[in-house]
């Protein structure tokens, strides 16, 4: 871009439709490279674990939509933008809705 000019970008589960290790990696690269544009906003949705690591290293910011699984079993979801990235390591949330669509009892 020139420095007169100015961009904002959304990406939705960029490089998803590849293998998920390959895709991970060229996600990050994408975004790493177009993360270097001072007057650029980007917000880029994602899955991959690794693009968090964007934050460490660039003008990238962290915020997730968070979801809690309650003592009855049911999902909360309170679609609010929270600082920092979605951590689940025990896949509570995708085992409950699992469970609440059927797929295991």
């Amino acid at each position: 871009l020139e420095s007169d000019e100015f961009c904002f970008t959304i990406l939705d589960e960029v490089f998803s439709g590849t293998n998920a290790e390959g895709g991970s990696e060229q996600a990050y690269k994408f975004a790493d490279e177009l993360g270097k544009n001072n007057n650029a906003i980007l917000v880029i949705a994602t899955h991959f674990g690794n693009m968090t690591e964007l934050e460490k290293n660039s003008n990238y910011k962290n915020v997730c939509v968070t979801a809690q699984v309650l003592d009855d079993g049911t999902i909360h979801r309170p679609f609010k933008l929270e600082q920092g990235a979605f951590n689940d390591p025990e896949n509570k949330v995708l085992k409950a809705l699992l469970k609440q669509e059927g797929v295991f009892a």
